[in-house]
């Protein structure tokens, strides 16, 4: 039995360690990180905002934190809830990046522009990590793309565009 919880600890902070590699770096044009101290303005609790719109019920939301230097993220959708590792970065245009990981995506076709007999014949994997750009307390990504690059991210969600929105206080609801 310490054998198997030794092992669980291990690859916990195994996964920590690469974590730690990207956020504990200064921020340059060269290297996609964020400067350290910058990271612990993102942690909170976001929820969805919808445009007036969207008349999707898409109840989402998300909370960022830190457990011994590891970020981590608590997904909550009206079906599920998955909880896993976050990346955190810049990329060379200076916008700040969340990517929660292990999250598989809905549905991926990859670029159907191309023959469709190829198509038919190459499976394709589902994509397990969703990139949020950060802004100003705010999560932001493209839920779902077009006929030329099908893909659904959360299906849970119909919204093409996801803002995440951070709540001063976390609401216990979501």
């Amino acid at each position: 039995m310490k054998t198997f919880v030794l092992s669980i600890v291990i690859i916990f902070f195994s996964g920590c360690i690469e974590n730690r590699k990207d956020s504990g770096k200064s921020s340059d044009k060269n290297n996609n990180t964020v400067t350290s101290g910058d990271e612990d303005s993102i942690l909170g609790f976001y929820t969805a905002l919808l445009d007036s719109n969207n008349n999707d019920d898409c109840k989402l939301s998300v909370k960022l934190s830190k457990n011994n230097n590891c970020y981590n993220y608590l997904l909550k959708t009206n079906k599920r809830n998955i909880y896993g590792a976050v990346t955190l970065g810049t990329n060379e245009s200076g916008e700040r990046y969340v990517i929660l990981e292990n999250i598989p995506w809905a549905e991926y076709q990859g670029d159907t522009s191309i023959d469709e007999e190829i198509v038919k014949t190459q499976e394709i994997e589902l994509p397990k990590e969703i990139i949020f750009l950060y802004q100003k307390d705010t999560l932001r990504t493209q839920n779902y793309g077009n006929s030329h690059n099908y893909y659904i991210k959360i299906g849970e969600c119909g919204a093409k565009f996801i803002q995440l929105v951070k709540n001063k206080i976390p609401n216990s609801s979501s």
